[in-house]
């Protein structure tokens, strides 16, 4: 890490958001130097005032997303989210405030009730974060066309554009990872 990483490391109360963050970072440089070609510390990473990271001047967008003790990185040359979530048990009200006016809530065959909320929400937040804005945005900003049956890949539009996301659940989290349709 570099020193700025490492203060910022330190600035973190507790143990779990430390491991996230050092998962994460460590993740992105590796990955970032094998694609352009640098020594990991050398990686042009650059936190934008919202929070994203950037690769200025390469022609490449990254994406990072990490809950808990795990961490997932995409470094692509088109515009790229990606968000990770623990499944848990959270407030059923969360989904009045995550899905689009008239928006239905996914109704995917064996998966549980906790599972379709983060499979909602990362899937929302993957698009945010491709667009380059996060959750500030507001989820319900974002329409999920979800599939009848159970899918890898589903439609979200906003008011800005179009993105595909794929979708997966392992080990006890949901991810989803969006582009640009088109």
């Amino acid at each position: 890490m570099t020193a700025e990483e490492a203060a910022r490391l330190t600035a973190f109360a507790s143990a779990s958001r430390r491991t996230s963050f050092a998962l994460g970072r460590t993740l992105a440089r590796r990955l970032c130097a094998g694609v352009l070609g640098h020594a990991p510390l050398a990686v042009p990473l650059v936190v934008e005032g919202s929070g994203r990271l950037t690769l200025p001047n390469t022609g490449f967008d990254l994406t990072l997303a990490h809950s808990e003790d795990r961490a997932g990185a995409i470094v692509a040359p088109f515009s790229i989210g990606l968000d990770v979530e623990r499944v848990r048990p959270r407030d059923a009200r969360l989904w009045d405030r995550i899905l689009a006016p008239g928006e239905a809530r996914p109704a995917w065959p064996g998966w549980t009730d906790d599972e379709r909320l983060m499979l909602a929400w990362t899937a929302k937040e993957a698009v945010l974060k491709g667009r380059g804005v996060g959750l500030r945005a507001g989820a319900a900003s974002v329409r999920v066309a979800w599939a009848e049956a159970e899918a890898r890949v589903v439609e979200a539009a906003s008011a800005a554009d179009v993105w595909r996301v794929a979708v997966a659940r392992h080990e006890g989290f949901v991810w989803a990872a969006a582009w640009r349709a088109g």
